[in-house]
């Protein structure tokens, strides 16, 4: 997932946002974007720490460290001290949170709410497929 709608992240709006924790790096840096997969991040983006069932996003942070992330979003349970200096060394602003998934999810809403559009929601077991598509080329001609 990857919030880059052309608007510039602020780290203090994003520690409102999700409630989140600075450890380590500037207190006033902001994001181009913000990002949950470590192989397309540019540099000038925050990086999400998630955890599923088959990865744990906390086990990239070498690699968009490598890359020259300016933050990274991680779970509180996944602070090590190693982790941690790595990040400072990096001079990474390393923003701690309970779940990184809820503050992905604060964020997204943030940025729905932020931009003012407005939200549309297609149900039912046949044809919402079709309906989109025909709801997109109309909206495309307006």
């Amino acid at each position: 997932m990857h919030l880059n709608p052309n608007i510039s992240w602020p780290l203090s709006d994003i520690l409102e946002v999700t409630g989140g924790v600075v450890l380590t790096g500037k207190q006033s840096i902001g994001f181009t974007g913000i990002n949950t997969d470590s192989r397309q991040i540019a540099p000038q983006e925050c990086f999400v720490c998630l955890k599923g069932d088959n990865h744990d996003g906390h086990q990239f942070i070498p690699s968009v460290l490598q890359k020259g992330v300016h933050g990274v979003i991680m779970d509180q349970a996944a602070i090590s001290q190693k982790l941690l200096a790595a990040l400072d060394d990096a001079g990474t602003s390393c923003i701690v949170v309970k779940d990184t998934l809820v503050a992905l999810g604060d964020l997204a809403s943030f940025l729905r709410q932020r931009s003012g559009l407005s939200v549309l929601a297609l149900t039912g077991s046949n044809g919402k497929t079709t309906t989109t598509t025909l709801i997109g080329e109309m909206l495309r001609q307006k």
